[in-house]
C-alpha cells in the first residue's frame, strides 16, 4: 500500500503588506476625510431644516394641500344632511360621533366647479379662525413632511378666486401641489 499522495502542496507566497503603493497617499486620505466631513455636515443641516406637515388631496384631478396643523381628522365621505337657507358652497351637516359638523363644497367655494363630480371620497375636518368644518375633497393622497423652503410662491396663472387662499406651491409625485390656507378660507366664509 502506497501512503504517498500524488497531490503536492503548492508553496506559500508571502505578500508584503507594507508596500507604500497599497496605502492611499496623505493627499488622498485628506480628500476622503474632507468628503466624509462634508457629507456629515449636510446630514446635520438636513436634520436642522424646518419642515411642515401637509395633507395632500385631490380636487378635480389636481393636487391641493392644507397644512397639517389645521387638520383635525380625515373621514370617509358620509351621508350629508341638507340644510335650507345656507350659502350654495355649504353642502349640509354630518354627525361625527355625536358632534354636528358643517360640510363645505370646496369645488364650489373656490369656483372650480358648480358641484362635486360624485367622486369625492373624503371629508377633511379642519379648524381655523375659531371655525371647525368638514371639507369635501376627491381623495386624501398623503400626509407628509416637506422642507419649509420647498413651498414656493404661487403661479401667476392661478384663478384669481383661488389666489387669495393660496400659501404657495410645492411638488408631489412630479406634479404641482397648491397649498391652501384653511384660516383664510374660514375667515372669508365668516366675512360673507
Amino acid at each position: 500500500m502506497n501512503l504517498r499522495s500524488t497531490n503536492r502542496l503548492k508553496p506559500i507566497k508571502f505578500y508584503n503588506l507594507t508596500k507604500t503603493n497599497s496605502m492611499p497617499s496623505k493627499k488622498k486620505s485628506q480628500e476622503i476625510l474632507e468628503a466624509i466631513e462634508e457629507k456629515q455636515s449636510e446630514t446635520v443641516a438636513n436634520k436642522n431644516q424646518t419642515t411642515i406637515k401637509l395633507v395632500i388631496f385631490t380636487i378635480l384631478n389636481s393636487y391641493y394641500a392644507f397644512r397639517g396643523e389645521s387638520i383635525k381628522e380625515i373621514l370617509p365621505a358620509a351621508k350629508i344632511n341638507r340644510v335650507p337657507g345656507v350659502p350654495n358652497f355649504i353642502l349640509g351637516i354630518i354627525n361625527v360621533r355625536g358632534d354636528i359638523e358643517s360640510v363645505i363644497n370646496i369645488n364650489n367655494f373656490l369656483g372650480l366647479a358648480e358641484r362635486g363630480t360624485g367622486t369625492e371620497k373624503n371629508i377633511i375636518i379642519a379648524e381655523g379662525e375659531g371655525v371647525r368644518s368638514g371639507i369635501l375633497v376627491g381623495s386624501v393622497e398623503d400626509v407628509m413632511d416637506f422642507p419649509e423652503n420647498s413651498i414656493q410662491p404661487p403661479l401667476s396663472s392661478l384663478n384669481d378666486k383661488i389666489k387669495q387662499f393660496v400659501i404657495g406651491e410645492t411638488d408631489y409625485k412630479e406634479q404641482s401641489v397648491t397649498v391652501l390656507n384653511v384660516r383664510e378660507i374660514f375667515k372669508n366664509i365668516l366675512a360673507n
